[in-house]
């Protein structure tokens, strides 16, 4: 599957991810994990060191298998963005990450990514939806349930820590049938 197959968002403001967007979704993901792990995590070499903008950002902008399968949400500023894995298993896609500038969540941004992707899966005949999510953010974990994604129960340790990562799971692939029910989407046509 190549992104052209996405060209068209049901979603005004989200697109695929282009070279020109890779400084801003480097910051997204650098400054979005500093906030959420930081405070789990408590390892300041790894968030202030190791995580890099500028490495991130000219990684996206030369390489553009990293562009593969990532959305942004752009309304003339990139506030946000996915990376999904659609050939996961056989009809299961993965949501590999989601992550909004923390500047702007809880303004809806989050969930018209969520929904986007499952409407996306659904249109693709995807029958199940995964994501790993670690057990600690609570918050994440909150935002995928108001989806109906749960635990599926399995488990596995976030290598070189002690924390462990949660496989959440929905047969649910249509962004209408949140709990949430901020956006609705039809079935292309």
């Amino acid at each position: 599957m190549t992104t052209d197959f996405y060209a068209s968002s049901k979603v005004k403001y989200i697109r695929p991810m282009n070279s020109c967007d890779a400084s801003r979704v480097a910051e997204i993901l650098i400054f979005a994990k500093r906030a959420a792990y930081r405070p789990i995590f408590r390892d300041d070499y790894v968030s202030f060191q190791k995580m890099s903008v500028l490495d991130l950002a000219l990684s996206y902008r030369d390489n553009q298998d990293l562009q593969k399968d990532v959305f942004v949400y752009d309304d003339g500023i990139v506030r946000g963005m996915i990376s999904i894995d659609p050939n996961f298993a056989p009809r299961e896609w993965h949501l590999k990450e989601l992550y909004i500038d923390p500047f702007f969540q809880h303004q809806g941004i989050g969930s018209a990514l969520m929904s986007e992707f499952l409407s996306m899966a659904a249109d693709a005949g995807s029958r199940q939806v995964s994501l790993w999510v670690l057990e600690a953010n609570t918050a994440a974990r909150r935002f995928y349930e108001s989806f109906g994604w749960l635990p599926s129960g399995e488990r596995k340790l976030e290598p070189g820590t002690d924390q462990f990562l949660l496989m959440y799971r929905s047969g649910q692939c249509r962004g209408n049938e949140s709990k949430k029910g901020e956006h609705s989407y039809g079935k292309s046509t």
